[in-house]
């Protein structure tokens, strides 16, 4: 598609519906479907309002969906603004699909370059507004598909906000194909052919933003075996891991991630009275060797199994993991809480309680 250009100092830019005219100021920005500029909105032709952001385009889906979801967003804390929508040219030009959007001063990739850091305290309360401007998406049923560090912005305030949703989809009645995003920064299930986009791949870009503001240093993404390497606390570890780990242990849409945010970090441990008819898996380094556990278990009545499953529904926790993911927390530990998240009863019992019980049931 070929892109056309606006003239910085030219003409201003002229909505054919309402007249509205906009002076061009530069060009900040260029992608795959038209150009970014920075303007200023004239009355009685002179510069009116503070800067602002024009994005122009040939294509009309793009264009659509940045007013849609522009309105969807209205006065969201963690997405740009839209201020207005119009089919405008500048002079003879031809003519091209406007959206005006709230001007901010970067993106969060060239903020980063060029080396800022927040505390861990602010990185997470920004990112937090980033993902309820997804959470809501979701709650919608749409997915957004391009949540990267060059669409979300810096504010001259120094917020966070969800910019470009060009490429944002509906998908309530069938799923959104995975057919557009940024194959640099894309799950590997994507690219490998998976062919749909769910609110968990949105989910994988998030975690990968959330590593990137808090100091991963990558060219494309984190893979799983760098968060235990990151410099942050081990609860913000757990989160990104369950970001970006593989589909089945991530966070199923951006409100469960809200909701792992606020809860306590602390494993919900439970207190069962008897062990006779349940499914336990063995993780962390206890004070038995894990066949001795497995023949205690098995003699108190319980079936013994290596891995968590949905057949899964007690979770015995010795020491730390030999395979630790994320601060404390090993992948077994990081699966069955998703399998909490997705509704499963699935209870975490520490090695002594277990101990406990099994010394009972000789008895």
């Amino acid at each position: 598609m070929s892109i056309k250009t606006l003239k910085p100092g030219g003409p201003p830019l002229v909505s054919f519906e309402t007249g509205d005219a906009y002076r061009i100021d530069a060009l900040i920005g260029s992608g795959g479907f038209g150009n970014v500029y920075r303007g200023r909105r004239l009355q009685r032709g002179k510069p009116s309002g503070p800067p602002l952001c024009l994005k122009t385009t040939m294509d009309t889906n793009s264009w659509h969906r940045e007013a849609y979801f522009g309105e969807i967003l209205r006065g969201h804390a963690g997405a740009v603004q839209l201020h207005a929508t119009f089919v405008g040219h500048q002079g003879k030009r031809r003519p091209l699909y406007v959206s005006v959007f709230e001007l901010c001063e970067r993106s969060i990739e060239g903020a980063l370059t060029d080396g800022l850091r927040w505390s861990e305290t602010k990185t997470l309360r920004e990112f937090r507004a980033i993902a309820r401007a997804v959470s809501d998406l979701h709650d919608g049923g749409a997915v957004h598909r391009d949540i990267t560090s060059r669409n979300v912005l810096l504010t001259f305030d120094g917020h966070l906000k969800l910019a470009d949703f060009g490429i944002a989809l509906h998908g309530i009645a069938r799923k959104v194909p995975a057919d557009a995003f940024n194959p640099w920064h894309a799950p590997v299930t994507v690219l490998a052919g998976k062919q749909s986009w769910s609110p968990r791949d949105d989910v994988w870009q998030l975690g990968q933003l959330l590593a990137r503001l808090l100091g991963a240093n990558v060219d494309r993404w984190l893979p799983t075996t760098g968060v235990r390497r990151l410099e942050c606390s081990d609860r913000s570890k757990a989160l990104i891991y369950r970001c970006i780990a593989q589909r089945e242990y991530r966070f199923r849409d951006a409100g469960r991630l809200l909701e792992g945010m606020r809860r306590d970090p602390e494993l919900p441990f439970s207190r069962i009275t008897s062990l006779t008819g349940r499914t336990v898996v063995f993780t962390g380094r206890g004070t038995l060797k894990r066949r001795e556990l497995w023949r205690r278990a098995r003699r108190a009545g319980a079936r013994p199994e290596p891995r968590v499953s949905r057949n899964v529904d007690v979770v015995v926790v010795g020491g730390r993991s030999p395979f630790w993911a994320a601060g404390a927390a090993g992948r077994k530990i990081l699966a069955a809480l998703q399998l909490r998240d997705d509704g499963h009863q699935i209870r975490f019992l520490k090695e002594s309680r277990f101990l406990h019980l099994t010394e009972r049931s000789r008895r």
